[in-house]
């Protein structure tokens, strides 16, 4: 990707969409303000061709709500366990037919498919896992609790290539509108029925128009025949941002084709008394999306998780040496991503 208009609104979507009646409009007064050499003559119109032309190039995955599972009543396991390669693609198969099972990679190791399962408790998940065992050629099986989330955050700082370009990264972050959460939003200014409804499709990807929240209040209105509208769409995901309901709100990118072309899992045998320390400094390293503390196993002897996202593999082997370096060179095992075979998100409003 070349510096472009799509690349500097990547670095304001991904967590800074506006939650406005019209959020293309905030936007294109954001890059204006930001950069008012190159944006001065940019409008709405222009804004939302862009972030359109985004999404069909399949760089935005959706544009709606993070939600954490653990607020709304769930939890998630990271699986890991082996699985022939002849056998890889039925047992991939059958992974997209099950609904909790949200993620799912190939891995260079031994333990070779990792996959994530969320449920309404840690029984529901190993449900899941024994039945998935039964119908599939997986074998010696792992489900991997976190003991501590040092960082889960897909958002990525700086998008590839932008370097010149978003010279107003910053100043747009020190200029963005009024659009962030307030510490005086209600509880819900909606009834039950109309917030699971509003949940379910701020879930999915918001509606392709200018003023999506009001397509969303219209949408609810007529299938609930409770009337809804735009203001209270806009105060229930704000209210969801303050409890921390939803972790964001922006546009879930598909990291390779944004420009994060490698991807590695990277595992570290840390000593107990190193893991806060460790989670410390891997947290404030842009290219940590995850970070986790979990339980070692026969054979896997880490307890240190870190996904790392880089624009190469020369980058991202430099990036995975830094951080080894950082930790004092503990044992590691960095298992790369070979094969992407599901990545949803959990429909928790069924």
């Amino acid at each position: 990707m070349t510096p472009s208009l799509e690349q500097n609104l990547l670095n304001i979507i991904q967590d800074e969409f506006p939650l406005e009646p019209r959020p293309y409009q905030v936007l294109a007064e954001l890059l204006q303000q930001a950069n008012p050499a190159e944006f001065c003559a940019i409008g709405e119109t222009e804004v939302f061709l862009a972030v359109e032309r985004l999404r069909e190039s399949g760089v935005v995955r959706r544009i709606g709500a993070v939600y954490d599972s653990r607020k709304l009543g769930f939890t998630s396991r990271l699986c890991c366990g082996k699985v022939s390669e002849t056998a890889l693609d039925a047992f991939a198969a059958t992974v997209l037919d099950e609904p909790s099972i949200t993620h799912n990679y190939v891995r260079n190791h031994a333990f070779n498919v990792w996959f994530t399962v969320i449920g309404k408790s840690a029984e529901d998940i190993a449900t899941v896992v024994q039945e998935l065992q039964q119908r599939t050629a997986l074998t010696d099986v792992h489900i991997l609790d976190s003991k501590r989330m040092f960082k889960i955050n897909t958002v990525m700082g700086k998008i590839a290539g932008t370097h010149e370009v978003l010279a107003c990264e910053k100043t747009a972050h020190e200029h963005k509108l009024d659009f962030t959460v307030s510490e005086t939003i209600p509880a819900s200014p909606l009834s039950q029925p109309a917030l699971r409804k509003c949940r379910a499709l701020f879930a999915g990807d918001i509606p392709h128009t200018l003023t999506p929240f009001a397509t969303i209040a219209s949408q609810i209105s007529s299938e609930i025949s409770e009337e809804v509208s735009e203001s209270q769409v806009i105060a229930q995901i704000r209210c969801d941002l303050n409890s921390k309901t939803a972790r964001r709100f922006g546009a879930v990118l598909r990291h390779q084709k944004a420009g994060f072309a490698e991807n590695a899992m990277v595992v570290f045998e840390v000593d107990e008394n190193a893991v806060e320390q460790a989670g410390q400094l891997l947290s404030a390293e842009t290219q940590v999306s995850h970070c986790y503390e979990r339980n070692s196993f026969d054979g896997f002897p880490y307890n240190f998780y870190a996904m790392i996202h880089e624009t190469g593999a020369e980058q991202l082997n430099s990036t995975i040496a830094k951080i080894v370096d950082k930790l004092n060179n503990p044992a590691y095992c960095v298992l790369r991503s070979v094969k992407e075979l599901k990545k949803t998100s959990f429909n928790y409003f069924v």
